[in-house]
């Protein structure tokens, strides 16, 4: 059976359009080409979801060809909120599908939809976790903000000097005391040490 193909000719018209049947809100918007979501970033969002009740915009995704894109000086190609707060609980800068941004910002943050604080932080340059001047990867206790897992990469390899300090460190999630840690792999060995993880 042939698969049904939507495509609008006019841009400026969403080709799917999806309302709920109790509440009469639109409940999603999607503009399409040749049966992917599609919509030139500079024209808008090609995905819109709201929360039937509340009305909140729960998902924005810029998206070219079904993969999400948006330049990342523009901002984050895709957006997803709290239904019931409103709180950007997760945020993703994306070039024709992979994810990335320049290493100085992160490319990846997730947050608490309660607290609203940051429990995941990523640095990616063209999809690989990279930075030069700091860790590539933080993860935050969502209760507490302290930082319980930073690991430094570049080009998703661990890259920390020894002298300077270990590549991966795990911390306690109450007090921020350091846990555990590893270093970067010995060359031609492939073994981290010292490894001492929780």
């Amino acid at each position: 059976m042939a698969q049904e193909v939507r495509h609008r000719r006019r841009p400026k018209a969403p080709a799917v359009i999806e309302r709920s049947g109790e509440t009469g809100t639109i409940t999603l918007e999607e503009y399409q080409w040749r049966g992917r979501q599609h919509r030139d970033p500079a024209d808008g969002l090609a995905v819109i979801c709201r929360d039937a009740w509340t009305e909140v915009v729960i998902v924005e995704a810029y998206k070219v060809e079904g993969k999400l894109h948006r330049d990342p000086a523009a901002g984050p190609a895709m957006i997803c909120r709290d239904h019931a707060t409103g709180i950007i609980v997760r945020e993703e800068y994306h070039v024709y599908g992979t994810l990335h941004r320049p290493p100085a910002v992160a490319a990846v943050m997730v947050r608490d939809e309660g607290t609203g604080v940051a429990t995941l932080e990523e640095y990616r340059v063209y999809g690989k976790l990279h930075r030069e001047n700091g860790p590539a990867s933080l993860w935050r206790d969502r209760r507490t903000g302290v930082v319980v897992r930073e690991a430094y990469l570049l080009n998703g390899e661990p890259y920390r000097d020894p002298a300077v300090g270990p590549a991966t460190i795990w911390r306690d999630r109450k007090t921020g005391s350091v846990i555990g840690e590893a270093y970067k792999p010995e060359p031609g060995t492939g073994r981290s040490v010292p490894l001492h993880r929780p």
